[in-house]
């Protein structure tokens, strides 16, 4: 019987639901999905709640009702769910009960990160000093169950090796590609190693990520390039490429309103007055964060590290290869040109907490919509050419 493998990201313990303190709340702004076994609880529940649930469930779509300010129909004032009240704990479905924890299959396995479109989640990945990482866990709570299962090996002792040898694929259908999911776990390992090697700055660390993303993309395309490749720092051709990205979270749809004002006078602040101007902006800002002891390059590396947990193996599902390991680098960038903006407009100041508030507000757009994540991969895809070209050919 194959092994079945999970995985959790090494800072999981540390989050702990701030319910009605929370700054922010994760019942609004989506369509909050339910669960088959959630939905057929709700429909035999006999009390005088059924009809309560009835109204506010659309059992066709299997989602909760919104309001119309976007929250969900059993949103309360407090911030706390009528539903919970009402039937208690158990009655919340496997999105409700398991969020922010992000759950991937792969195969024979699953990874459990937290999602940093939650506060709370997004403040622990910002202060995480030690580099993150995916561990072995003899436990992991999958869909409601909370199930035993045989560990790796003693010396395959994070997520950086692979999960198994795949012989009984079979077990899993013969849609999962074991060879590219294996070669994605060798690649991931790599990218890692290079996002949390401290020696470098960050930017190279980007690039090396992106043109190791690259030649993986280029060799199952059946793309042969024989030259070896070398950076050149072009900063007006960087500018243009960064604004263009900047641009592409024009195209996603928007999970409130108010983000389509807000992206566009970041842009204006960031992008309007040209390279220079730009470039300026960067350095001050590099040097207040400095001054300030607000870590930025740490602060980049464990959002990199972050994403490419989350959604490079992904790519096992669309082929997406370096539109994700990009992704990972391009999403870093923005947070940080968001975060840019936002000091810009604060009179050249940030603390930790706008960063925070940036960071999962951004995150939230993004991750709590699929239509957005498919669309944002397609998107970065188109940048491949871009990108090879600021990777230079160095003879």
């Amino acid at each position: 019987m194959m092994k079945t493998m999970y995985r959790v990201i090494n800072y999981l313990e540390e989050f702990k639901c701030l319910a009605d303190k929370c700054p922010d709340t994760c019942c609004s702004g989506w369509a909050i999905e339910i669960d088959e076994k959630s939905l057929k609880k709700y429909s035999e529940v006999s009390n005088s709640y059924s009809e309560i649930l009835t109204e506010k469930i659309d059992a066709d779509e299997c989602v909760f009702r919104q309001k119309e300010n976007g929250d969900c129909s059993f949103l309360c004032e407090n911030k706390l769910c009528d539903m919970y009240i009402a039937l208690g704990e158990d009655s919340l479905c496997d999105t409700c009960r398991l969020y922010p924890r992000h759950i991937e299959e792969y195969g024979d396995g699953y990874e459990m990160n937290l999602s940093a479109s939650c506060p709370e989640a997004a403040r622990i990945l910002l202060a995480q000093e030690e580099p993150i990482a995916m561990v072995d866990t003899d436990y992991y709570e999958v869909a409601g169950a909370m199930a035993d299962c045989d560990i790796a090996d003693d010396d395959d002792e994070n997520a950086d090796g692979e999960y198994s040898d795949g012989e009984n694929a079979a077990d899993d259908g013969d849609e999962f590609d074991w060879e590219l999911y294996r070669t994605l776990l060798d690649t991931r390992a790599d990218l890692m190693d290079i996002v949390r090697d401290r020696s470098i700055p960050y930017k190279d660390r980007a690039v090396k990520i992106v043109k190791v993303a690259s030649e993986l993309q280029d060799k199952l395309d059946g793309i042969e390039k024989n030259a070896e490749e070398q950076f050149d720092e072009l900063d007006e051709e960087y500018f243009y490429l960064v604004s263009d990205i900047f641009e592409c979270l024009k195209e996603l749809e928007y999970l409130k309103p108010s983000r389509e004002g807000l992206l566009n006078e970041a842009g204006t602040l960031l992008f309007s007055e040209g390279s220079d101007h730009w470039l300026e902006l960067h350095k001050a800002f590099t040097k207040y964060c400095d001054e300030n002891n607000l870590k930025l390059e740490l602060k980049k590396e464990q959002i990199t590290a972050y994403y490419l947990y989350s959604y490079f193996c992904g790519a096992v599902y669309d082929n997406y290869v370096f539109a994700k390991a990009f992704g990972a680098v391009a999403h870093t960038v923005l947070i940080s040109e968001l975060w840019i903006a936002k000091w810009v407009q604060n009179g050249k100041c940030i603390c930790s907490e706008d960063m925070v508030n940036i960071l999962y507000e951004y995150a939230r757009e993004l991750e709590n919509s699929n239509p957005n994540l498919i669309k944002m991969d397609e998107l970065l895809d188109d940048f491949k050419i871009d990108v090879d070209m600021l990777v230079r050919h160095n003879e």
